[in-house]
């Protein structure tokens, strides 16, 4: 039988580690009432800030080939695609002809800020995101054309030379029988220094099901855990640190990853300067 060490070092060690993310935990949770009543304010208004973002275009873009990645060719994350494989953004149409067959339609005002994004299916909008610009703050609201809801939520802060703060993307629940429910919440912050960009954090949020975890509890009621055991509530946030290496031309080629699990280097998926 495997026995758990629950030396007084080892529970405080246990009990350090949990504090640490229960206040994640915490400030997530937050974010997720703030995130949720940020959905019913909108929701009324989508239909108009539809028509609002069409009229305000007075040009377009078109990209494809993109992957699983947020916006895809215009995803505000600067390290997405640096830290997770198979993740393309995809690349910009040159000329559109018969044969063309776009991912994404991008809407641009006239002071050429971004406003709508189109999620294309054989030319038809089966998804659009509108775009609301306030001052350093850019929310992104993206909507199910076919039952007119919002599916996503996305936040942008930019400082006073236009570079990225932090990403916030939030994923609303499917369920429209019940009040509106925030699944998922991940935020991206980034710091910078004289090379560019120096480290990102990643809090990541996920709705857990507490009835399935409380059923397992029980089952295991005799063999408990040493945090169980402690009282400590489960944690559904988890965090992550990017520190990146630029190479002697400016560009970052490698990254150290920095988690509860230890720290390791990786090299850079793609080399870019940012």
């Amino acid at each position: 039988m495997f026995e758990i060490n629950e030396t007084p070092e080892c529970i405080e060690m246990v009990k350090e580690r949990r504090n640490k993310e229960l206040k994640l935990n915490e400030f997530m949770l937050s974010e997720k009432n703030r995130l949720a009543e940020k959905v019913d304010y909108y929701t009324p208004l989508l239909k108009n800030l539809r028509e609002l973002a069409e009229k305000s275009a007075v040009r377009k873009e078109y990209s494809n080939n993109e992957n699983g990645i947020y916006r895809g060719y215009y995803c505000p994350s600067p390290v997405d695609d640096l830290i997770i494989g198979g993740c393309r953004r995809g690349k910009l149409l040159k000329r559109i002809t018969k044969r063309t067959n776009p991912d994404k339609e991008y809407l641009f005002d006239s002071d050429n800020r971004l406003v709508a994004v189109n999620s294309l299916l054989d030319w038809k909008a089966v998804r659009t995101e509108v775009l609301i610009n306030e001052d350093n703050l850019v929310t992104g609201i993206d909507i199910d054309n076919y039952d007119n809801s919002i599916i996503k939520l996305s936040e942008c802060i930019y400082d006073s030379d236009n570079k990225i703060k932090s990403f916030l993307t939030a994923s609303v629940s499917s369920n429209k029988a019940t009040r509106t429910k925030i699944d998922e919440i991940e935020l991206e912050k980034y710091s910078y220094d004289e090379s560019g960009l120096n480290e990102a954090e990643i809090i990541s949020y996920y709705e857990s099901d507490k009835v399935i975890e409380n059923i397992i509890k029980k089952s295991f009621e005799n063999n408990l855990t040493l945090e169980a055991k402690l009282g400590l509530p489960d944690c559904d946030t988890s965090y992550e640190r990017y520190i990146f290496h630029h190479d002697n031309d400016g560009f970052i080629d490698r990254y150290k990853l920095i988690n509860p699990c230890g720290n390791e280097e990786y090299k850079a998926l793609r080399k870019v300067k940012i």
